[in-house]
């Protein structure tokens, strides 16, 4: 028979071994040390969370937030979509012209009949070329073409009323209803005015390093006369147009239709 102590000696010895084998792993922390638990290991600092995009303001938010989009006079808009409803006009166009030391408002001027994109110019007797005697012309705005006549027979300087192609630019002018587009959502009223026995709004803005000035009549919201000076006194005139003799509504197709040959 085995001896009793030796007995009571290996299971001593197993149960040791037992222990052991149920003894807890040890715990390996982020910084590479052994622990018990993972409460055991050492605290680390989070590291920083990353800072959100910087973006960049753009120029209203430069100028601060208080400083919105200019917002166009009521009065102003009210004229502008009143200019644009009017559907035919005729009109005589009196440049500024720059003459000698100062500009000259022209007196003498050619009279435009609009309806749509037909044009029909009836040209000033000073403005007519000798050599062609053209005394009329039809211009089409869609195709930018233009056609010089003679039709004044009864001067004897009309040999036939044959069509001749003559420069679209020397003809094409701004139009009462292209001023209106120019004017900027910062202009301002300046009151009202008696022009060319017309009641007008007079308006300004700055534009570059040009001062403009305004007067659209109240009843059609055609500008009538167009301004530009130097300095913000509004005294150094420097260009500029008028629209004389304006009438509104009034063309019609026969008017701006070339004869027939």
């Amino acid at each position: 028979m085995i001896p009793v102590k030796r007995v009571v000696f290996g299971l001593g010895i197993l149960a040791i071994f037992l222990l052991a084998a149920c003894a807890q792993r040890p715990v390996v922390c982020p910084d590479g040390s052994l622990v018990r638990t993972v409460a055991e290991c050492p605290q680390q600092e989070m590291p920083p969370a990353p800072e959100p995009p910087v973006t960049q303001p753009n120029a209203t938010q430069q100028a601060g937030e208080t400083v919105k989009e200019a917002i166009m006079d009521p009065t102003i808009a009210k004229l502008i979509e009143k200019g644009k409803t009017v559907k035919s006009m005729s009109f005589d166009y009196v440049p500024i012209e720059m003459k000698g030391t100062g500009p000259v408002l022209m007196t003498l001027s050619n009279t435009y009949y609009v309806l749509g994109d037909k044009v029909k110019v009836d040209v000033a007797w000073n403005k007519q070329n000798p050599k062609t005697y053209i005394d009329t012309v039809y211009l089409d705005l869609a195709t930018q073409t233009a056609y010089g006549y003679c039709l004044d027979r009864d001067r004897g300087t009309c040999s036939s009323i044959e069509a001749r192609s003559t420069s679209f630019a020397d003809w094409n002018i701004p139009y009462p209803q292209d001023l209106l587009t120019m004017i900027p959502s910062d202009a301002t009223v300046k009151g009202s005015r008696t022009y060319l026995k017309r009641e007008t709004t007079a308006i300004r803005w700055k534009q570059d390093d040009k001062y403009y000035e305004m007067l659209i009549d109240q009843y059609s919201g055609l500008p009538i006369r167009l301004s530009i000076y130097s300095d913000d006194f509004y005294t150094a005139l420097v260009g500029g147009q008028e629209y004389r003799e304006l009438q509104f509504n009034n063309v019609k197709p026969s008017d701006v239709t070339p004869p027939t040959m």
